[in-house]
């Protein structure tokens, strides 16, 4: 895409055209002669500055304006149509239940709770309802 920006003299104003839409303006300052300002989308009034750095300033806009419109212009409206970040078939639930499921019964099966060490018993001690030692603990396990 092609676009042909011209600068035309408004009056005192220096306006720059898109074709035959406006896209910026320079603007002289009243109160110090050979000074410009650029006015800004809102409205207000840049910095002063010559003529030829007031002009490269709005010119960089316009572009920056002209490339994003252009960019916004290629994408779908409809954030639906956008596509997401995972994928359909790539949902990380899904595939920790393929792994649990491919998994052998043995991956499962509690560790044995016998020591083969000489120096300690090979008895685990007994628990309480809790899960616990037998020992007293709370009152629900003496």
């Amino acid at each position: 895409m092609t676009t042909t920006l011209t600068w035309k003299r408004a009056g005192a104003d220096w306006v720059l055209f898109n074709g035959r839409r406006r896209v910026g303006r320079v603007v002289p300052d009243p109160k110090w002669p050979g000074m410009w300002r650029s006015v800004m989308f809102d409205g207000g009034l840049s910095d002063m500055a010559n003529l030829a750095w007031s002009k490269n300033a709005v010119l960089l806009s316009a572009e920056r304006e002209i490339e994003y419109a252009a960019r916004s212009a290629n994408r779908p409206s409809n954030p639906q149509q956008n596509e997401g970040v995972f994928e359909p078939s790539a949902l990380p639930v899904a595939e920790t239940t393929r792994e649990v499921a491919r998994a052998p019964p043995s991956a499962f099966s509690a560790p044995s709770t016998t020591r083969t060490s000489s120096a300690r018993s090979s008895v685990t001690p007994p628990r309480g309802p809790h899960g616990g030692p037998s020992w007293p603990r709370c009152s629900a396990c003496r």
